[in-house]
């Protein structure tokens, strides 16, 4: 980890005592409880960069760990990985720009392969270019960077589309008995086996418009441009699915497959207490407490942050160490924006195994490279596509909500 990273924790550690310190003082006035909230608001935007610079670190810790497992399966060195990802890199960049011609006769091969790849199915005429496995890669480690379920899901790729049967058991009613000395047991109970069918949908990113004097006369990365913003979109458009999605036409939300776990008693429509949030934890089995966190939008999250238990302790506490996330009696929090804040019957904080939650991505990326469409003003249109799913697949409830009250 950067040393960058190291001083942003320390200061925003400091900011988070200076805090409390004054919101744990006997009387507080109006104007030390706004700095406090000043200082709270600071260390938050030191988290923000944090989280940054830290996802920053550990994607080139990732990427680098990807290339040397590559090289080892395929019997190669490192250094040819990195050849071929440094072609890959050209390439896609010269179908970018425009500039397949200047390519050498090998490299035009190839790009014609790949454009070949991804035309549609049943049509001759080129339907766009199929990204490298380490631009994809890099695209699925930045939408997950990008915060909400993907960042804490299990994620899986498979190389078609078809239905995707995941088998799911839930054996929990089933004991153990003692029998006695040539006594015959009962009749055992059979394993009881159900399935959650994983689909394919299939998002596309919108337009990508560059002009055309940009493409030609900057020596802009392209390839990390386009990236980025496809992971952007991609997870804005997935997110909201992957939280709340009715799973029919969509992906089925982790918030629709889930029970409620706990509902706050009337009164508290806009409000989570710590009363809450403890029932929350323990209506949750704990086989799957173990590698469990919260889930809420950041508006949620900082009421949470006042709260306290019954010996005057704040329920939060920040992550100091490198690499460590912010806690709620000791389980990390995630951040989802799409989760509901509080208001009458929202469901505001999901708590639980999310790795229980499965998004599968089919590869195959396709970029098109939209020519004529823009053509008019001067200007060059870019488009992907992207097939995934997403649903809780335990038969259990490894994921529990907590739910606002009525009035």
């Amino acid at each position: 980890m950067s040393q960058i990273a190291k001083q942003l924790r320390a200061e925003r550690g400091d900011l988070i005592i200076k805090a409390r310190a004054i919101l744990n003082a006997a009387d507080v006035t109006a104007e030390q409880m706004a700095e406090a909230d000043k200082m709270m608001a600071r260390a938050d935007e030191l988290m923000a960069r944090i989280e940054r610079t830290e996802k920053a670190d550990a994607l080139a810790i990732e990427l680098d760990g990807s290339l040397r497992a590559e090289a080892e399966r395929r019997g190669v060195s490192a250094g040819d990985i990195e050849a071929e990802k440094e072609r890959e890199q050209r390439l896609f960049k010269a179908f970018v720009t425009g500039r397949v011609s200047a390519l050498t006769d090998d490299d035009r091969r190839i790009v014609a392969q790949r454009i070949q790849a991804a035309a549609s199915v049943g049509t001759t005429t080129a339907g766009g270019y199929t990204v490298a496995p380490d631009f994809m890669r890099e695209l699925l480690i930045a939408q997950k960077a990008f915060g909400g379920v993907r960042g804490a899901a299990r994620v899986i790729e498979s190389g078609t589309g078809v239905d995707l049967p995941w088998p799911t058991m839930d054996d929990t009613s089933n004991v153990a008995t003692i029998v006695g000395e040539n006594t015959s047991g009962a009749a055992g109970t059979d394993l009881t086996f159900g399935s959650k069918t994983l689909k394919a949908w299939t998002y596309r990113s919108g337009y990508l418009v560059i002009s055309l004097e940009l493409l030609q006369d900057s020596a802009f990365n392209f390839d990390t441009l386009i990236r980025d913003a496809l992971a952007q979109r991609f997870a804005r458009g997935q997110n909201p699915h992957f939280t709340t999605g009715n799973g029919t036409t969509q992906p089925e939300g982790f918030v629709t497959g889930a029970t409620v776990g706990y509902t706050m008693p009337t009164g508290n429509t806009a409000t989570v207490s710590t009363d809450g949030l403890i029932e929350l934890e323990h209506s949750v089995d704990p086989a799957y407490r173990a590698g469990a966190r919260w889930m809420m939008a950041d508006a949620t999250f900082k009421g949470v942050k006042k709260l306290k238990d019954s010996q005057n302790r704040p329920l939060f506490l920040p992550g100091f160490t490198v690499g460590a996330a912010d806690t709620v009696l000791g389980y990390p929090v995630s951040i989802n924006q799409d989760m509901a804040t509080p208001a009458a019957n929202a469901k505001t904080i999901g708590f639980g195994n999310f790795q229980n939650y499965i998004v599968r991505d089919v590869m195959g990326l396709v970029v098109k490279r939209l020519d004529e469409r823009f053509a008019e003003n001067a200007q060059v249109g870019f488009i992907a596509f992207q097939r995934t799913d997403g649903r809780t697949v335990s038969a259990a409830a490894p994921i529990k909500v907590l739910a606002q009250s009525a009035t």
